[in-house]
């Protein structure tokens, strides 16, 4: 009898703590896959504007040869780790294309079919700081 009240007081102190712990920062795992959507798409769609608008040759080239447009298929968080307080160093897989989207043959006509010229694959390693106001991508 002695032993059940024990295991039964080990169990709610237990859960007590985990559920202290949880609102805390010592078991915090970073960023939320949906912060991490968030931030990669920004970081990736401001790289590719930039790119493509250095200059008004390179915004012509870009269209010319077909890679004028972005499109992110998929964003997902590998792992993250805590390098410093409130900051995450996070391992992110991206896949996205560059290409090009045509317009319509006639006004308010069907879009063509997007034509992918890259295709890019890969890990790529984001910093994300913990603000006052939510996650920041520090790089």
């Amino acid at each position: 009898m002695k032993n059940t009240s024990i295991h039964k007081l080990i169990a709610t102190l237990t859960i007590s703590l985990v559920t202290l712990l949880s609102g805390c920062s010592l078991i915090d795992s970073g960023p939320s896959q949906e912060d991490i959507n968030r931030l990669v798409k920004t970081a990736l769609t401001t790289q590719f504007n930039n790119a493509n608008n250095a200059n008004l040759f390179s915004g012509i080239l870009s269209k010319i040869i077909g890679t004028d447009q972005l499109v992110v298929n998929k964003i997902e968080k590998v792992n993250c780790k805590n390098d410093r307080e409130k900051i995450y160093t996070c391992e992110v897989f991206v896949d996205y294309d560059i290409g090009t989207q045509d317009q319509p043959t006639q006004p308010g006509g069907a879009m063509p079919p997007f034509r992918s010229n890259q295709k890019i694959q890969k890990t790529m390693t984001f910093n994300f700081f913990k603000s006052d106001t939510g996650w920041q991508n520090t790089n």
